[in-house]
């Protein structure tokens, strides 16, 4: 069946319809330079659909990097007569042909037709590096064929044409099964009321010089606090659970809180409602909790005696919470002092964060 629907679907193309009964919308989408976006094929209107073929044009700079399809997964576990899947890609950079390089001639089938109304016909993946926001259309176009073995030469009428003054034979984009039948669903004559592009917008974010792990993060910074570039990600990320996520201390380097003490992503910084990054519900940890438990303890305090005697090497995490002190240091080190305000927070006479 699936050899006969791809037949058919090169062999329909001269049949003329007064109005398809199924049209195509591919969908906007978003994402940032760099990244994947998925962008979808869907269809609407009323009947069933076995076959497709067409080709999707994107606007220079925006790349297709993957085509797949759930809808025409009929054949996906064998192969049948030489097809490997139901889904079949081929770039289309073929002069005349009225694409640009990056576009993506498709073809797929199923066994029998099925109701397309509302489903997603196909999903693209697509990526794109601009300097700046950009928009990038994405079009559908019927697909032309020159294969004089198939029956379509380049000629105006779909014969062979050796002159090369003529056009490839555009072929229509769905077709259904009826009995021995294979009615058009949409034709190529119909693409301008029945077909309608969408659009990929790709914002740059912003970018820090010496991100190589492009966490917002200068990495000789990272590496001063938390000894690499991998302890955080950035993002959501607050290491020292104080409220300031790590890429705001970051932005705040050089800059006192409200105590008058350095932002240090590695030292609980105080809190400051008039500080537009300072967010409560993230200051989720206590001074001198080491272990992480919520609260700071006997054992605790021990780990930071060793911290200071240097026989325990602190995670980035546990140095945080160890820096307890006012000590002008710029929280390199747990000093004796930590560990003495440290053991306050135990007793109780320090107020924990």
């Amino acid at each position: 069946a699936v050899v006969a629907i791809f037949a058919m679907m090169a062999f329909t193309a001269s049949v003329a319809f007064a109005e398809s009964a199924v049209s195509l919308e591919v969908t906007d989408a978003s994402g940032s330079a760099g990244s994947d976006i998925s962008i979808e094929i869907k269809a609407s209107g009323t009947g069933s659909v076995a076959g497709a073929a067409f080709t999707i044009v994107p606007d220079t700079g925006l790349t297709i990097k993957s085509v797949s399809s759930t809808f025409f997964d009929t054949f996906v576990d064998g192969a049948v007569d030489g097809y490997p899947s139901p889904l079949v890609t081929n770039p289309a950079t073929h002069s005349g042909d009225n694409t640009t390089d990056g576009s993506m001639k498709i073809a797929a089938a199923r066994a029998d037709a099925r109701d397309v109304s509302g489903k997603t016909l196909f999903t693209l993946t697509v990526s794109a590096n601009p300097t700046e926001e950009t928009v990038y259309n994405v079009k559908i176009e019927a697909t032309g064929l020159t294969n004089s073995n198939a029956g379509y030469g380049n000629g105006p009428d779909g014969k062979e044409d050796t002159s090369d003054d003529g056009d490839p034979v555009p072929i229509d984009l769905l077709i259904g099964i009826e009995e021995e039948k294979y009615p058009v669903m949409l034709a190529f004559a119909d693409i301008s009321s029945n077909v309608d592009a969408g659009n990929v917008t790709v914002t740059v974010g912003p970018t820090v010089p010496g991100d190589d792990d492009e966490d917002l993060m200068e990495d000789a910074w990272e590496i001063k606090w938390f000894g690499d570039t991998t302890t955080s990600s950035g993002g959501e990320s607050d290491i020292d659970g104080d409220g300031y996520k790590d890429t705001d201390e970051y932005q705040q380097n050089g800059i006192n809180d409200a105590d008058g003490k350095p932002f240090c992503p590695i030292f609980m910084n105080a809190k400051d409602e008039t500080n537009s990054t300072f967010i409560e519900a993230s200051r989720t940890k206590k001074r001198g909790d080491v272990d992480g438990d919520g609260d700071t303890e006997i054992e605790d305090i021990q780990k930071m005696f060793q911290f200071f005697l240097g026989t325990v090497s602190p995670t980035a995490a546990e140095k945080a919470a160890a820096n307890v002190s006012d000590d002008n240091d710029e929280h390199a080190t747990i000093t004796i002092t930590d560990v003495q305000q440290g053991f306050q927070v135990f007793l109780g006479t320090l107020a924990p964060n």
